[in-house]
C-alpha cells in the first residue's frame, strides 16, 4: 500500500449475508462470526503466529470492480479489479489467469513479474 501497509487478501468461498457483514463492519460482532468453521480452522493453519482472526483490520467495504477479457495476443485471460476504497484510494490490479495444468513452462507473453499490485 501507499502508506507502507501490508495487505494480504485470498479467496475461501462461503455465504455470509448483507446483515452480518454490516455487523461486523460496525463493530457489533467480531470478524471470525462471518467466517465458517472450515475457515476459521483454515485461517488458524494458515495464518502467522499470533496473529488472531478477530485481531485483523477491517479496511472495508470497499468497491470493486471487476472484469475478465482473453487478449487475442495471449493463450489465457487476464483479470482487471479497480479497488475504490473508503478513504478515496485506489488500486488496480491485472491479473494472468492461471497456467494451464498441463504445461510445465510459463508462456512467453506474460512475464512471472506481470502479477503485481499497482496504486493510482
Amino acid at each position: 500500500m501507499p502508506d507502507g501497509t501490508f495487505i494480504c487478501s485470498a479467496s475461501y468461498k462461503g455465504v455470509a449475508t448483507g446483515q452480518q457483514v454490516l455487523e461486523v463492519t460496525e463493530g457489533g460482532k467480531p470478524l471470525s462470526s462471518v467466517f465458517s468453521k472450515e475457515q476459521r480452522s483454515f485461517y488458524r493453519a494458515h495464518a502467522p503466529a499470533g496473529i488472531g482472526m478477530d485481531a485483523l483490520t477491517i479496511h472495508g467495504p470497499i468497491l470493486l470492480l471487476k472484469a475478465k477479457h482473453t487478449p487475442k495476443e495471449f493463450k489465457r485471460g487476464i483479470t482487471v479489479e479497480l479497488w475504490l476504497w473508503r478513504d478515496g484510494k485506489h488500486i488496480l490490479e491485472i491479473s494472468p489467469s492461471r497456467y494451464p495444468p498441463r504445461r510445465s513452462k510459463r508462456p512467453s507473453n506474460f512475464a512471472p513479474t506481470s502479477n503485481r499490485t499497482a496504486s493510482i
